[in-house]
C-alpha cells in the first residue's frame, strides 16, 4: 500500500469519528423488535460475530470495538507498514459490512412494523418462537455430539484395519521368505562372499589390496594400516612418547603387535573396502595376480559338495587351515596360522550356536565389496550352489553382488521392482534362473534395461521347455525399452506351455508394437489362467484396429464365473470398452478393490464408473489417484460413495483436482445431476454415451418416472428406437450398443408434483422443493464414510478444495454434518462458505453453520466467498449478476437462476403466453456473457440458455428479468412509512451501491407507487445507481400505467437505451415501461430487427397506429439509409413478414384524441402481463420536461403564474364564445391581449409560432382543448419536481428555508447563479431534477435567483411535513 493511500484511508475512516463504542458495532434498532426483524430475513451475522468476540485481541476487532481516539492511534501505527495498510483496508471493509447490516436491520424493522399494522398473517410472531429456537439449538448440539463420536470411532477403526492389513502383509512376506534352511543359505552366501577377505584366507595380491591392507608386524596376519594402529596405541597404558631409547621400544613391540592382531579379529570387515581403482582404474580389469601354487591348492568340486552336505551344514563351514609353508604373499613375509588359534575360534563359534545366536552365524555384508575372481573353469557352473553361480556371474560381468532371497536360493521370486537394474545386473540373474527356475518376476521400473537383455532373460529363463516350475506372475511395468524381442517373447510365453500358469501380467508403460499386437490379443483371448492384465499407458487406443483387439481382450477376460480381481485400463481403452465389460463390473461379486490410477480418466470415465458400480456391494475401495477427473468427475465418484446400494467406503483421490469440462469435445453431452434436463445427441458406440443414457433412465426411476415420461422428441438412426419400460432382470437398463440417438430429457412432471400446493410466484419455496428433489441426499449409512473421506484428505489442500466444490454442487447437508467438516482451522471459513448452499433447514441451519467460524480472518474470508449467495434473493431475482463459477456459492446462484429461468419459461409455455424473450426461447435471461464472450450464437452453437451446461470456471455475466408481477391491489407503503424509509437510506453510512443491495434483499416485502419510485430514484446521485435502483424494485410497482412519472427521470437517451438493453425491448414491452403501452408519446426508439424481441416491439407499435410513427428511417446492414418515402411498409404489420436485419429508427407521437386506451390496456395485459384495472380518467398523464422546448416551458411557467387552471387559460385564449379550437392567429392575438412579455424581442412572433406547432402534434393548423391541456402533463412534472425537492429539504434541513438558502448560497453573495445552483445541490446531497426548479424560481429570467424569488417555494411545502 502506498503511503498516500494509507493517509487517505486514515483521514476518511478514522479522522473525525465521534461515534461511541456501542454505536460503531451494534445497529440502532429497538431491542423489543430486533428479534422479529431477524425472523423475517435480516441476518446481522457479522454484527453477531463481533459481539461474540468482544474478548478477542485481534487488531481488527480492537479497532472495531475501540473509540475514535484509539482507532486513530492504531491507524497511524498501522500505516507505517504494508501489513498494517492491508489491515486498515480490512477495517474499512468490516466497517462497511457493519453499516450494511445496520441498514438492513433498520429497514427490516420498519417493514416489520408496517406489515404487522396491516395484520398480515405471515408477519405475526408466535409467542413461543424463542423457545422453539432454544429447543432446536439443544437438539442440534445432541446430534452433533452423536455424529462426532461415531465419526471418531469410525476413523479409529479404519486406522486399525489399515494397520492390521499392513501387519498381515509384512507377516506374509516374512513367512514367504522364511525357510528352514535360511540360516545355512545366508551363511553359505556370506561365506562365499567374504572368501579371500578374512584373515588367513587365500586372497589375490593386487595393487588395491596393497593400498588398503598391511601385514602385521610379526607376520601373523593382515590389518588395515592406520585405524587399528591408533586404536592399539590408545589402549596402551603407557604412552609411546615416554619411550626414550631403542631397546625400550623393542620391548614394547610385542604388545603393539598383539593389540593390532586383536583389533583385526574384532573389527567388522565391511568397513574396509578396496577403492574403485581396482576395477575401474586398472588398465586390465580382468588381470588378477595370484600367489604361486594357488591352482594346486584349490579345493576340488567333490570336496566342496562334501562340506556343504556335512552335519555342520547349518553352521558356518570351517575355512581350510593354512599351514606355515602355504602362507600367501611370501614377498611380505610368512604369515603362519597356529592350530590353537583355529581351535579357539571353532569353540567360540559352537558356544554362540548353543546360546541361540542365529544372527551371528555369518558375517554382515561388506559394502561395495569387490570379490576376487576364482577362475574361468567351466566345471563349476553346473554343480555349485545358486549363490556361487551368482557370484561367479558377478565376477564375469564385473558388477557388485547384491544379496537377495532369490540368489540365496530360498525363493523363486525375482523381486527387482524399482531397483533400476542395468543389463549386467539382469545377466547375473540369468545364471541363477536357468538352474533353479522362476515363479514370479518383477522388473517394474526397469527403464535402463535394453530390449536385447530382456528378451534374453525371457528366452533363457522363462521359455525353457523342461523347467519344473512355471511362471505365474510377470511384471514389465515401465520397461520402456522392451520392444520387438521382449514383446515376441511375451507372446510366446502366453501361447506356449511355459506360460500356461500365468495369472498376472503387467505391461503398463510399454508401447505395444503393431507387429505383435494381433498375436498378443489372440494369445490373451485364448489364455485360460490369466486373471489380471494391466495395460496402462500402452498406446493401445491409437491402434488402427483397436476395437477388434479390445473385443478379443475383453471377451476373454470377463466371462461368467471368472474371478476378476483387478482390472486396470487406460482411458483410451475405457473409451472403447465393450458393454459386456461394463455390465460384468456391476455383477462382479469378487470385485472388492478397483485400481484405475494414472489412466488419464476425466469426468466421462468417472460417470462410466458411477454407472457400472452403483449396485456393486462387494467393492469397498477405489483408487482413482492421479487422474484429471476435475470437479465434474469427483461429483460422480462422491455420489457413488454415498449411495445406499454401493458398498464403496473409501476412495483414493490424490491429485484428481485437475481437469476441466471440455465443451469442444463433448458439447452438450455432459450430465449435471442437479439439472439433467436438455437435449442430448448420443453416439451409442461410445460407452460414455451409453452410461449417460442409462443414467438418465435411473434419474427418472428415482423420481418415479418412466422413460416415456422424461424422454421426448426422439430420433434414432438406423431404424426405430423403443424406450424401455423397466430395467433388465439384472437391474441394468438395456441400451443399444450402436446407432445414433437424439432425444430431449425433462423432469418437469416430477417438479410439478414436488411443488404441488406451492404458489407459482413463490420462487424461494420452488427452489427449496427443487433442491430437495434433485440434490443428492447421502444415505444415512454412508454419511460417516463420506465425512471420513474428508478427514483422510487432511493436509492435501487442493484435493480438499476440489471435494468441497463437488459436494457444494450436488449434495445437501444439515448444519450438524457441515460442522463435522470444519476440523481444519485454517480452512474453516472456506469449508463453511462453499457448503452453505447445501444446507437444509433455512436461516437456523445457516446461522448454526456460520457460528462454527470463530476466527476473524476466516470469518471475513467466508463472507467474501459467499457474498453472492447471501445477497441472492430468489423472491426478487431481477437484476444484473456477475458470477465466478469456480466459487461454489456463486455457481449455486448461477444454477438457481438457470432453474428459475426454466421454471418461468415452463409456466409461460403451459399458459400459452406470448414469447417476448430476447431470442424467442421464452428465457428470462438476457445479455448472457461467458468468459467475456457472448454465450449464444454461431461460435458456441447454442441457441438457448436452457441448452447450456454450467461449467466449473470462468465468469458468467447476465441480466435476469422475471415474469413475476405484483398485485395491483397490494398494500403500498404509506407516506409516513415511506418517508422513514427514505430517511434511513439517506442517513445510512454506506454508499449507494450498498443501499441498492440491501433494497434488493428486501424488495419482495415492498410495494411502491410510481410517485414513490420517482422519490426513491432521487436518493442516488449517479445515473448508474438510478439504473440499478429501478431494475431492482421495478417489479414492485403496482400502478404501472403511471410509469411515465419516474421514466422522465431518465433525461438522457443513453440511459434509456441501457435500460432497454438490460430489461429488454419486448421485455420492457412486457413490463410496460420503456415500451410504453399506456403513455408512449414523445419516445424515440432504435430497433435492431436482428433481435427477436426488438422486432416484436416494433410490430406492437405498428399495431397501434402507423400514422403516429414519425421521423422514421431504416438503416440497412451495409449502412445504407432508406428513408422509406412511401411510408412504413404495410407488410411489417405481420410479424412473420418483417425483415430480420437492419435498424429501424422512429419517434412515436400521438394526440390525446387519437389515443386507443382500450387497445393499449389489452396490449399491456397480453405482452406485459400486468393486470391493470383502471379507467382512462384514473391515469396520471405525464410528460418529461426535456421533451418540451425551452420556450414551451417558459410559456408554461408564465401561464401557471397567471392562471391556476389550464382550462381557464384556454378559455382566455379562445374567448367566451369560442369554438373550442385555437388557430395560429387566434393564439398570437391571445398572447398580445394577455400581455405576455416573456419572449419579447425580434424573434418574438417566431417563438410564438414554435410554441403553437408544438401544441399541434397532428399538424392540422389548429390546437384543440385536449391538445392545449397537454401542458398540464408538463406542469405536473415541474410541480412534482418542486415538491420532491421540498420534501427532501424538509427531511434534511427542516421547514426553515433560511437554512436551505445558506447551504445553497456558498459565496454568501445573496444570489445563486445556475452553475452555483447545480453544484450546491450535488454537495448537499440532492440528486433529483433541478433545472425546471431553477427556471420556475427565476421569475424575471435574469439567470440568477434572489432570496425574494427563492421564497416562492413556501407554497409547495406540505402542511404535514
Amino acid at each position: 500500500m502506498e503511503p498516500e493511500e494509507v493517509d487517505e484511508l486514515d483521514e476518511e475512516s478514522f479522522g473525525s469519528d465521534s461515534s461511541s463504542d456501542a454505536e460503531s458495532v451494534q445497529p440502532i434498532i429497538p431491542p423489543s423488535r430486533r428479534f422479529e426483524a431477524g425472523f423475517q430475513g435480516a441476518d446481522g451475522i457479522f454484527i453477531d460475530f463481533v459481539c461474540r468476540m468482544t474478548k478477542s485481541r485481534h487488531p481488527l476487532l480492537v479497532m472495531l470495538l475501540g473509540d475514535a481516539k484509539s482507532r486513530q492511534q492504531m491507524a497511524r501505527r498501522a500505516s507505517r507498514s504494508v501489513a498494517g495498510g492491508k489491515m486498515l483496508r480490512s477495517y474499512k471493509d468490516a466497517k462497511d459490512l457493519i453499516n450494511f447490516e445496520r441498514l438492513e436491520w433498520n429497514l427490516m424493522d420498519l417493514l416489520t412494523s408496517f406489515w404487522k399494522k396491516q395484520k398480515h398473517p405471515g408477519w405475526l410472531t408466535r409467542p413461543d418462537a424463542l423457545q422453539q429456537i432454544v429447543r432446536r439449538i439443544r437438539m442440534h448440539q445432541r446430534m452433533e455430539l452423536c455424529v462426532q463420536s461415531e465419526l471418531g470411532e469410525y476413523i479409529v477403526e479404519l486406522e486399525k484395519q489399515k494397520t492390521q492389513v499392513l501387519q498381515q502383509a509384512m507377516v506374509a512376506k516374512h513367512e514367504e521368505n522364511d525357510t528352514s534352511d535360511e540360516p545355512s543359505r545366508r551363511q553359505g552366501f556370506w561365506h562365499t562372499f567374504h572368501r579371500g577377505t578374512r584373515k588367513g584366507d587365500w586372497r589375490p595380491v593386487t595393487p588395491a589390496k596393497t593400498e588398503l591392507y598391511l601385514p602385521t608386524l610379526d607376520g601373523r596376519g593382515w590389518v588395515p594400516p592406520r585405524a587399528s594402529i591408533s586404536q592399539a596405541v590408545q589402549k596402551e597404558t603407557k604412552p609411546l612418547s615416554s619411550v626414550k631409547s631403542a631397546p625400550e621400544l623393542r620391548k614394547r613391540l610385542p604388545f603393539l603387535t598383539h593389540a593390532l592382531q586383536a583389533s583385526s579379529e574384532d573389527r567388522d570387515q565391511n568397513r574396509f573396502t578396496p577403492p574403485d581403482s581396482m576395477r575401474r582404474c586398472h588398465p586390465d580389469r580382468k588381470m588378477w595376480w595370484f600367489q604361486s601354487g594357488y591352482e594346486e591348492r584349490r579345493l576340488s568340486v567333490e570336496q566342496r559338495e562334501e562340506v556343504m552336505s556335512s552335519k555342520r551344514s547349518s553352521a558356518l563351514p570351517s575355512l581350510p587351515t593354512l599351514v606355515k609353508h602355504r602362507c600367501p604373499m611370501s614377498h611380505f613375509g610368512e604369515c603362519p596360522v597356529e592350530p590353537a588359534e583355529v581351535e579357539e575360534r571353532t569353540v567360540r563359534q559352537r558356544k554362540n550356536n548353543s546360546r541361540g545366536f542365529r544372527g551371528h552365524h555369518h558375517l554382515p555384508p561388506i559394502e561395495d565389496a569387490v570379490v576376487p575372481v576364482y577362475g574361468d573353469s567351466e566345471d563349476l557352473d553346473d554343480a555349485i550352489s545358486p549363490t556361487k553361480q551368482y557370484i561367479h556371474a558377478c565376477q564375469r560381468e564385473q558388477v557388485v553382488p547384491v544379496p537377495s532371497s532369490f540368489v540365496t536360493g530360498h525363493s523363486k521370486k525375482v523381486d527387482a521392482g524399482g531397483k533400476t537394474l542395468v543389463d549386467s545386473d539382469l545377466l547375473t540373474l540369468c545364471a541363477v534362473g536357468r538352474s533353479t527356475g522362476v515363479e514370479e518376476v518383477d522388473f517394474s521400473g526397469g527403464k535402463l534395461l535394453s530390449d536385447f537383455v530382456l528378451g534374453t532373460f525371457l528366452e533363457d529363463v522363462l521359455l525353457v521347455p523342461h523347467t519344473p516350475l512355471r511362471i505365474q506372475r510377470l511384471s514389465l511395468k515401465d520397461c520402456r525399452n522392451a520392444s520387438s524381442r521382449a514383446q515376441a517373447s511375451v507372446v510366446q510365453l502366453l501361447q506356449g506351455d511355459c506360460g500356461s500358469k500365468l495369472r498376472f501380467l503387467d505391461l503398463s508403460g510399454i508401447c505395444l508394437s503393431m507387429r505383435h499386437l494381433d498375436s498378443f490379443c489372440g494369445a490373451v483371448e485364448k489364455h485360460q489362467s490369466l486373471q489380471t492384465l494391466k495395460l496402462c499407458n500402452t498406446g493401445l487406443g491409437g491402434a488402427i484396429d483397436v476395437i477388434r483387439c479390445l473385443q478379443r481382450i475383453l471377451g476373454g477376460r470377463i466371462l461368467p464365473g471368472r474371478n476378476l480381481q483387478l482390472w486396470v485400463l487406460p482411458w483410451d481403452l475405457c473409451w472403447y470398452c465393450s458393454y459386456a465389460a461394463e455390465e460384468e463390473l456391476v455383477h462382479g461379486v469378487s470385485l472388492r478393490s478397483l485400481d484405475i490410477a494414472m489412466n488419464r480418466l476425466d469426468f466421462r470415465g468417472a460417470l462410466v464408473i458411477e454407472d457400472a458400480l452403483e449396485q456393486s456391494r462387494q467393492l469397498t475401495t477405489l483408487n482413482v489417484a492421479h487422474n484429471p477427473l476435475g470437479i465434474m468427475g469427483l461429483r460422480s465418484l462422491l455420489r457413488l460413495l454415498a449411495r445406499e446400494k454401493s458398498g464403496l467406503v473409501s476412495i483414493d483421490m490424490e491429485n484428481c483436482f485437475t481437469g476441466e469440462l471440455m465443451l469442444s469435445v463433448e458439447g452438450i453431452q455432459v450430465f449435471t445431476y442437479t439439472d439433467p434436463g436438455g437435449r442430448y445427441n448420443l453416439d451409442l458406440d461410445r460407452p460414455y454415451h451409453r452410461s449417460l443414457l442409462r443414467t438418465l433412465y435411473k434419474v427418472g426411476e428415482n423420481l418415479q418416472l418412466k422413460p416415456a415420461d422424461t424422454c421426448y422428441d426422439i430420433s434414432y438412426a438406423p431404424g426405430q428406437f423403443t424406450l424401455p419400460s423397466l430395467p433388465g432382470p439384472t437391474g441394468v437398463w438395456p441400451v443399444p450398443t450402436s446407432g445414433r440417438l437424439d432425444l430431449s430429457f425433462s423432469i418437469e412432471k416430477a417438479i410439478q408434483r414436488a411443488v404441488k400446493g406451492v404458489a407459482e410466484e413463490n420462487f424461494g419455496e420452488v427452489l427449496a422443493k427443487y433442491n430437495e428433489v434433485m440434490r443428492f441426499t447421502p444415505h444415512f449409512r454412508k454419511l460417516i464414510p463420506l465425512l471420513a473421506q474428508w478427514r483422510l484428505l487432511e493436509g492435501h489442500e487442493q484435493e480438499q478444495l476440489a471435494m468441497l466444490s463437488a459436494l457444494g454442487r450436488d449434495f445437501v447437508f444439515t448444519a450438524t454434518h457441515l460442522r463435522q467438516l470444519c476440523n481444519c482451522k485454517s480452512m474453516v471459513g472456506t469449508v463453511v462458505a462453499r457448503l452453505l448452499p447445501t444446507l437444509v433447514g433455512g436461516k437456523f441451519s445457516l446461522n448454526m453453520a456460520i457460528r462454527k467460524v470463530d476466527n476473524m480472518s476466516e470469518f471475513i474470508k467466508m463472507l467474501t466467498l459467499c457474498k453472492e449467495y447471501l445477497l441472492f434473493n430468489p423472491e426478487s431475482p431481477t437484476g444484473h449478476y456477475k458470477l465466478d463459477l469456480s466459487n461454489t456459492p456463486s455457481a449455486y446462484v448461477a444454477q438457481a437462476l438457470a432453474l428459475l429461468d426454466r421454471w418461468e419459461s415452463g409456466l409461460a409455455k403451459r399458459k400459452d403466453l406470448v414469447d417476448i424473450s430476447e431470442n424467442g426461447d421464452y428465457s428470462c435471461v438476457r445479455n448472457c456473457m461467458y468468459a467475456h464472450e457472448p454465450l449464444l450464437g454461431a461460435q458456441t452453437g447454442l441457441q438457448s440458455f436452457d441448452q447450456w451446461v454450467i461449467p466449473e470456471k470462468e465468469t458468467l455475466e447476465l441480466d435476469y428479468v422475471t415474469n413475476q408481477r405484483p398485485d395491483c391491489h397490494g398494500a403500498v407503503l404509506d407516506d409516513a412509512c415511506f418517508k422513514k424509509f427514505l430517511t434511513i437510506l439517506q442517513q445510512a453510512e454506506c454508499d449507494g451501491s450498498t443501499q441498492i443491495k440491501v433494497t434488493r434483499n428486501l424488495a419482495h416485502y415492498i410495494n411502491l407507487t410510481s410517485m414513490q419510485m420517482r422519490q426513491l430514484l432521487g436518493v442516488y446521485q449517479y445515473s448508474e445507481l438510478r439504473e440499478e435502483a429501478l431494475i431492482t424494485t421495478f417489479f414492485r410497482i403496482i400502478d404501472i400505467h403511471n410509469e411515465k412519472i419516474f421514466r422522465v427521470r431518465y433525461e438522457e437517451q443513453s440511459e434509456l437505451d441501457r435500460l432497454r438493453a438490460r430489461l429488454g425491448y419486448c421485455t420492457f414491452a412486457k413490463t410496460g415501461t420503456f415500451f410504453t403501452y399506456v403513455q408512449p408519446e414523445q419516445v424515440t426508439y432504435d430497433f435492431d430487427f436482428a433481435k427477436y424481441d426488438q422486432r416484436l416491439a416494433a410490430n406492437i407499435f405498428f399495431s397501434l397506429a402507423n400514422d403516429n410513427i414519425a421521423n422514421f428511417r431504416y438503416i440497412l446492414p451495409d449502412g445504407t439509409i432508406d428513408k422509406l418515402e412511401l411510408g412504413v411498409p404495410r407488410s411489417w404489420d405481420q410479424f412473420a413478414r418483417m425483415p430480420k436485419e437492419g435498424i429501424f429508427h422512429f419517434t412515436y407521437k400521438c394526440s390525446p384524441q387519437d389515443r386507443k386506451f382500450a387497445l393499449r390496456k389489452s396490449l399491456l395485459l397480453q405482452y406485459g402481463k400486468w393486470k391493470v384495472d383502471v379507467a382512462e380518467s384514473e391515469v396520471t398523464w405525464w410528460a418529461a420536461a426535456n421533451e418540451a422546448p425551452e420556450d414551451v416551458l417558459e410559456f408554461l411557467f408564465w401561464l401557471r403564474a397567471k392562471f391556476q387552471d389550464t382550462n381557464k387559460a384556454f378559455e382566455a385564449f379562445d374567448g367566451v364564445d369560442g369554438n373550442g379550437v385555437l388557430g395560429l392567429r387566434e393564439f398570437e392575438e391571445g398572447m398580445r391581449l394577455l400581455k405576455c412579455r416573456k419572449f419579447k424581442g425580434k424573434d418574438e412572433k417566431q417563438r410564438w409560432t414554435d410554441i403553437f406547432r408544438f401544441l399541434d402534434p397532428s399538424g392540422e393548423g389548429q390546437v384543440s382543448k385536449d391538445e392545449f391541456l397537454t401542458l398540464d402533463t408538463f406542469w405536473a412534472e415541474v410541480e412534482f419536481s418542486i415538491r420532491e425537492f421540498m420534501d427532501w429539504a424538509n427531511r434534511i434541513f427542516g421547514k426553515d428555508l433560511k437554512r436551505l438558502w445558506k447551504a445553497l448560497d456558498e459565496d454568501g453573495g445573496g444570489s445563486i447563479q445556475r452553475d452555483e445552483w447545480e453544484s450546491s445541490l450535488d454537495k448537499v446531497g440532492y440528486f433529483g431534477p433541478s433545472g425546471p426548479i431553477f427556471s420556475f424560481i427565476d421569475d424575471d429570467d435574469g439567470g440568477e435567483i434572489s432570496w425574494t424569488e427563492f421564497q416562492m417555494l413556501k407554497r409547495f411545502q406540505r402542511t404535514d411535513a
